[in-house]
């Protein structure tokens, strides 16, 4: 072989190897997510559109669609509980506050946007799932782009 086809392959078998290992993170990173699938319920304070963002790889729930609109906050938590939710995703500040979280088995995400509009919140989710990803979650999250 010449020089010029040895720094070929070479270069070809060195983008390959790149290629591959890039490829499995890419994938290492695809089943972190799939094993983290979440059962999430997004509060009526949210745009109901805002679910599309949450992909596919998780159930994730509107309030409207379980028929829970205006119901009070405890009687919201308990329902969620006993439907086996994990999360719930808000934009109330002061859900907290309102109610006894400490021994909550779910965790309370709120979104905190500067408006309440979809594109605003949309940019919100990635962060969430950053955060969710880092692990050792408290039972309140709050996302926000500060």
């Amino acid at each position: 072989m010449t020089k010029l086809a040895d720094e070929r392959t070479t270069a070809t078998n060195t983008g390959l190897a790149n290629w591959i290992i890039s490829t499995s993170q890419d994938l290492k990173n695809i089943s972190l997510l799939r094993k983290c699938s979440m059962k999430i319920l997004l509060d009526e304070s949210l745009p109901r559109k805002l679910k599309n963002d949450f992909g596919i790889d998780h159930e994730v729930w509107t309030v409207r669609d379980k028929g829970w609109l205006s119901k009070k906050k405890g009687e919201l938590l308990k329902l969620m509980i006993d439907d086996g939710f994990e999360f719930i995703v808000t934009a109330d500040q002061y859900l907290q506050y309102q109610q006894k979280i400490e021994k909550l088995p779910l965790t309370i995400a709120v979104l905190r946007g500067s408006d309440n509009r979809l594109r605003t919140l949309s940019n919100l989710v990635p962060l969430l799932f950053k955060r969710i990803n880092e692990g050792s979650l408290p039972i309140v999250i709050e996302i926000s782009v500060d």
